[in-house]
């Protein structure tokens, strides 16, 4: 794994930590993170397809019209209400006002304060300056509504900044180009919902960037090149931050123009390790930190366990992950899969050993390939299943875990191509875009018990535009699921498929031959 591909899996992964998991039918291995999820199509179903002949060629269940458009819309019905006239109703008013702060939490004197209504779409509702002698911004604005707001960052001299949300020490993927570091979707914007007649103080922060640094070694004292070095941030104006540097020759890593705040510093590197212990570190307007040498491993704790498959022989390859549950205090966030302090690879007879585990609450994590790119290598697809909650300060040196059956990832797969005629194209009327793919599982039924997978949300199947394949794994087992071909003035194309483990399912789809008009 080289160490772009490590650093872009990092920023995912702060992404994923700061979300809950929602699980997808586009991802096997993955929907079944929130057991309790349930999505079904709208639709209703007329005939059903054979099972058994599911391996050969496709299978049409039914047909069914697009409605395009309704009858007619009463004049008094169709009059639309404009931003303007909301505006106009609304009787009730409130103001916002406030300061803005820099970090010690004195008044900062300069500035221009921007106000959206809440999604901050276009342009501000209203640009405040900095008045009076307690160098206020005050604005009058209907109430009943929610705004955000923030400091422009154009407006601020020096180094000052507001509150970020993403790095501006990254480039933009996939064009290596360097973050706008005027750009508004970079920082944290403050939310009111704003009360008729209400007073709403709503105080604003900025920050002069700060700068750490230090080494990573191993116990022997010798530098740990290519890690992954995270800093993330802990408190609530910060969460979604972080920043990511990869080691060098001398074990050194370093982050610049930070902002200020408390964040938590993890490792990750692809072989086999025990990191440092997950270190909170906080970083005031400015600062220049050097943390020193930190050093990996160390601790006097091990865990072991076996890894079987749902036919009950041994799990080989699976990764295996422990990370920190130590209690945090109040008003930071809580340890997740980044605050690694080992992780280890079960062998070919199942089992696994974590070795150099500090005495301390742990989280074990049988399945945490779900993680992007693959950070921690390469491993054995799985199903999700809980984590293991194991105390090690009150454990002894050497803890067995016993034996966890984990399910294999056996997905059906779909495919096939759509081939548009060229003639078709050609009209003025018809496009590509006329035809859209939707997958969903069958209405009205749900996975049986004992089956830990969420129920499969109905979605759109992504059709490559220049070659026209698609592809989707659907992860088994799995109920009845209808994969539905809609164009634009015809009946709708639908298949019903029964998912059959490591099986497959294939179909070409000529448009518009295969389809019939619509009545």
């Amino acid at each position: 794994m080289n160490l772009r591909t490590i650093a872009v899996a990092a920023l995912l992964a702060g992404l994923i930590a700061l979300l809950v998991f929602v699980p997808t039918w586009s991802s096997p291995g993955v929907d079944a993170l929130d057991p309790e999820a349930a999505g079904e199509s709208s639709r209703s179903m007329e005939e059903e397809a054979d099972p058994s002949t599911l391996q050969g060629p496709a299978i049409r269940a039914s047909k069914r019209s697009v409605v395009e458009g309704g009858g007619p819309v009463e004049a008094s019905v169709a009059k639309a209400h404009t931003q303007t006239d909301r505006q106009e109703d609304e009787t009730g008013v409130g103001v916002i006002f406030g300061n803005v702060l820099n970090g010690d939490g004195t008044r900062f004197d300069r500035g221009k304060v921007l106000v959206f209504a809440n999604g901050r779409r276009g342009k501000p509702l209203r640009e405040l300056d900095l008045q009076g002698p307690n160098m206020e911004f005050r604005c009058e604005l209907p109430a009943g509504r929610a705004y955000q707001m923030i400091v422009d960052p154009n407006s601020l001299e020096g180094d000052h900044m507001p509150p970020l949300v993403k790095s501006l020490n990254r480039k933009t993927l996939g064009s290596g180009d360097p973050i706008d570091p005027g750009s508004l979707d970079n920082f944290s914007f403050a939310y009111v919902a704003l009360v008729k007649g209400e007073q709403h103080r709503q105080d604003l922060q900025v920050g002069l960037p700060a700068r750490v640094g230090g080494r990573l070694l191993d116990l022997g004292g010798n530098p740990i090149e290519g890690a992954l070095a995270r800093l993330a941030g802990i408190q609530s104006q910060i969460s979604g931050l972080s920043e990511n540097c990869i080691t060098g020759r001398d074990g050194e890593f370093q982050f610049k123009r930070v902002f200020p705040g408390e964040f938590r510093l993890t490792f990750t590197r692809e072989a086999p390790w025990t990191p440092p212990l997950p270190l909170n570190v906080t970083l005031l307007d400015g600062d220049d930190r050097w943390l020193g040498d930190l050093r990996a491993g160390g601790g006097e704790k091990s865990i072991q366990g076996v890894v079987k498959n749902q036919d009950g022989e041994p799990f080989g390859g699976l990764v295996v992950l422990c990370y920190s549950d130590a209690p945090v205090k109040d008003g930071v966030a809580r340890h997740n899969f980044l605050s690694a302090l080992g992780h280890a690879r079960t062998a070919s007879d199942g089992s696994f050993t974590l070795e150099g585990l500090p005495a301390t609450p742990v989280l074990v994590s049988l399945t945490p390939n779900f993680n992007p790119n693959e950070v921690l290598g390469k491993g054995h697809p799985a199903i999700w299943v809980p984590n293991l909650e194991v105390d090690l300060a009150m454990a002894p040196a050497q803890h067995h875990v016993g034996t966890h059956i984990v399910e294999e990832s056996r997905p059906f797969e779909v495919s096939g191509q759509v081939v548009f005629d060229e003639a078709w194209l050609a009209g003025k009327t018809h496009s590509r875009k006329d035809l859209r793919v939707m997958v969903s599982q069958l209405k009205g039924q749900q996975q049986p018990d004992g089956i830990r997978r969420a129920n499969m949300r109905k979605g759109s199947l992504k059709v490559d535009r220049q070659t026209g394949l698609f592809h989707l794994p659907v992860e088994t087992p799995r109920v009845l699921v209808e994969v539905r071909f809609e164009l634009k003035g015809h009946e709708d194309l639908v298949f019903r498929l029964q998912p059959i483990p490591l099986g497959s399912w294939s179909q070409e789809i000529r448009v518009p031959a295969d389809f019939s008009k619509a009545e």
